[in-house]
C-alpha cells in the first residue's frame, strides 16, 4: 500500500512539473490565438443642449453579451500587442425630464446596437506568481453599429472610435489559459446623427424634438471577458 501511495505522489509530482514546463513554455511563443466570452454593459454620457429645459439621462444600463476571437503577438516577456475583433450586443434606454411641464408626454427612447469592435490593445504583464500573471491593458479601436433602424427617432452614426483600459490575469492549466478581464471604454466622438443628416420628411415635431434637446452624445461601456488561449 505504501508502495501505491509512494508511486502515486511521485507521478503527480512529475505531471506537475511537466505541465509547469509546458504552460512556462506555452508563454514563450511569439503568436497564438484563443476566444472570448463575456458581459458587456453600454451606456451614453448626454450634453443636454438647454439642462434647464429638458433633461436627459440613461436609464440603469442593460447587460448585454460579447462573443471575439484574440490574436496575440509577444514583443518581449511583459509586453504583448493583442487584436481582438468582438461581436456585442446591447440595449441603451434614454429618459427625458421636461422642467417646465408637470404633465410631461416624453417616452423612454430604446436604442438597440449590434457592434462590430475592432480594437487594438498593448498588454502589461506582471511577473509571475504561482500559475498566474495580473496585467493591465490598454488600447483603442472603433465600434461598427450594423443594427441601425432609420425610423428610430434616435438614430446613431455607423462608426464610434473609442479608448479603452483595464485590467485582468492570466490563470494557467495544463492545456489553457483563462484570463477574467474588467475594460473600462470611452467614445471619443458624438455617435448622434443630426436632423439635417436624415430624410425627416414623415417625421412630426414630436419625433423631432428627442433629437432636438440633445447638444452631444458620446458612448460608455463596462465589459467583462473570459479569455481561453
Amino acid at each position: 500500500m505504501k508502495r501505491i501511495l509512494l508511486i502515486i505522489s511521485c507521478w503527480l509530482l512529475v505531471g506537475s512539473v511537466f505541465a509547469e514546463e509546458d504552460f512556462h513554455e506555452a508563454d514563450q511563443r511569439t503568436w497564438h490565438y484563443g476566444f472570448t466570452l463575456g458581459m458587456n454593459s453600454y451606456g451614453f454620457a448626454v450634453t443636454p443642449r438647454d439642462p434647464k429645459l429638458v433633461g436627459v439621462q440613461v436609464s440603469s444600463f442593460t447587460p448585454g453579451f460579447t462573443v471575439g476571437i484574440i490574436g496575440d503577438l509577444r514583443l518581449n516577456n511583459f509586453f504583448n500587442l493583442r487584436f481582438t475583433p468582438s461581436l456585442n450586443f446591447t440595449q441603451r434606454t434614454l429618459l427625458y425630464h421636461d422642467f417646465t411641464s408637470t404633465t410631461s408626454n416624453w417616452e423612454g427612447q430604446y436604442v438597440q446596437s449590434t457592434f462590430v469592435t475592432l480594437p487594438l490593445y498593448i498588454k502589461y504583464r506582471a511577473v509571475w506568481y504561482k500559475r498566474s500573471r495580473p496585467y493591465l491593458i490598454a488600447g483603442g479601436g472603433i465600434d461598427c453599429d450594423l443594427q441601425r433602424g432609420k425610423d428610430v427617432n434616435v438614430y446613431l452614426k455607423t462608426y464610434s472610435p473609442f479608448i479603452a483600459f483595464g485590467m485582468g490575469c492570466d490563470i494557467y492549466f495544463d492545456f489553457f489559459r483563462l484570463s477574467p478581464e474588467f475594460k473600462f471604454c470611452l467614445g471619443m466622438s458624438d455617435v448622434l446623427t443630426p436632423l439635417s443628416s436624415r430624410d425627416t420628411g414623415t417625421f412630426t415635431s414630436d419625433q423631432k424634438r428627442y433629437t432636438d434637446v440633445i447638444s452631444r452624445l458620446t458612448s460608455k461601456a463596462f465589459v467583462l471577458t473570459f479569455n481561453f488561449e
